[in-house]
């Protein structure tokens, strides 16, 4: 299956919420965030494809200002409205734009690839839950362009990836795609360093249908190295 804006729109209208989304705060979230960004709070924070990931609201809460984007309006504003946060909508040069009265958490609803460095300046931290293993394999490099140019100095990308062996053997064709270190490594070049973080066990989570023996989503951390 392709992930299109109009493929994205019929799994939200179909399953209300696709599955790599949830009701709760990401586990590998809270568990390793404090401790990747060292205590520090005031970060600028990307989530691409947020959807109505309640990440948002808890990153904003440690302090943080959010910048999220999403290709369909109705989670977003279903995530305005459920948190009950007082916020506006304005109209951007992408599209609509959700904001919270004190513009701590901002999301734009637009094609992610119409946004830019220059629509959005650049971020201490990328929290990736969904976007990567979402997005076609043949849209991986240029996501990932997207995504270097927006990495401020110091920029911690922290990426949850899936891993999986279906029962019968055969590869998953996703979505979600299987992404594995190598993968990562492959796609953001030697510039880059790629870490495991934490691996987290979600087999018995597994969507049924994709009949898998074992499921993971693991934690990345992702930089650009430092100049010897």
């Amino acid at each position: 299956m392709e992930v299109t804006a109009d493929g994205w729109r019929k799994m939200w209208k179909e399953s209300d919420m696709p599955c790599h989304y949830r009701n709760h705060v990401h586990k590998l979230l809270q568990s390793n965030f404090c401790g990747q960004v060292e205590g520090r709070r005031d970060l600028y924070i990307f989530v691409p494809l947020c959807g109505k990931t309640l990440d948002m609201r808890w990153l904003a809460e440690q302090g943080n200002h959010v910048v999220g984007v999403d290709m369909v309006e109705t989670p977003v504003r279903t995530f305005f409205e459920t948190e009950k946060l007082d916020f506006v909508v304005e109209n951007s040069d992408t599209g609509p734009l959700y904001k919270t009265a004190d513009g701590r958490i901002k999301v734009h609803v637009c094609d992610l690839f119409r946004l830019s460095k220059e629509t959005l300046g650049v971020f201490d931290v990328i929290w990736d839950r969904a976007a990567f293993v979402a997005l076609n394999r043949t849209d991986r490099q240029r996501y990932v362009s997207l995504l270097k140019s927006l990495m401020a100095e110091g920029c911690r990308y922290l990426l949850s990836a899936v891993d999986m062996k279906k029962a019968g053997g055969e590869p998953h064709k996703g979505p979600p795609q299987v992404t594995r270190a190598e993968d990562i490594q492959a796609l953001f070049g030697n510039e880059y360093t790629v870490s495991f973080v934490e691996g987290l066990d979600c087999t018995p989570d597994a969507d049924p249908v994709w009949d898998v023996e074992w499921f993971y989503e693991n934690l990345y951390l992702i930089q650009m190295r430092k100049s010897a």
